[in-house]
């Protein structure tokens, strides 16, 4: 896994220790990048279920200003502080170790960009979207980026408006906006 583009392209990026996240690969990752850039440039992004960060990490070596990381696993947690310290971005990130449910229900920040790429299994991903809404952390115009499962949970049209979807083999990318 790497960067694909912008300052830090190239770079490798370390992978938690374990099997207990699911890394997005390359190929996805820079379609889900093609596709949000088509709306405009973005200053904050929210990566909740961080993993290695690379979502994140991504968003600030093409441009963006500020990123908070989120991961309740310390091994995701080292991962992330490594590969910013690597791609240079320290100054540009906060690191948060917590479960990302409690994180969203705390947050009182706001972000243009918030990437939701949950574990497949528990119902994380409408939780998040709902927590999302009530407590207003996306700005206005602002996008959800979500990566899940074809065949695992869907995104409720309750909490959000898809502006465009697209399948990769097993997996699935939502490009949304929330609905008022």
């Amino acid at each position: 896994m790497r960067v694909i583009s912008g300052i830090a392209k190239g770079l490798i990026l370390v992978q938690p220790k374990g099997n207990s996240t699911k890394p997005t690969r390359d190929n996805v990752k820079e379609s889900m990048f093609n596709l949000i850039d088509f709306f405009g440039k973005f200053e904050s992004i929210l990566d909740l279920f961080a993993g290695s960060g690379s979502l994140g990490i991504e968003a600030l070596s093409r441009g963006c200003e500020f990123g908070v990381f989120v991961d309740r696993s310390i091994f995701a947690i080292e991962s992330i502080k490594t590969n910013l310290k690597r791609a240079k971005f320290e100054n540009h990130a906060k690191v948060i170790r917590s479960d990302s449910i409690k994180f969203l229900k705390k947050c009182m920040l706001k972000f243009d960009v918030i990437f939701l790429d949950p574990p497949y299994s528990g119902n994380f991903l409408n939780k998040s979207l709902d927590i999302v809404r009530k407590n207003s952390i996306l700005n206005e115009d602002g996008l959800i980026v979500i990566e899940s499962e074809l065949n695992g949970e869907k995104v409720s049209d309750k909490f959000v408006l898809c502006l465009k979807t697209v399948k990769y083999g097993r997996n699935v990318i939502y490009i949304c906006r929330l609905k008022s």
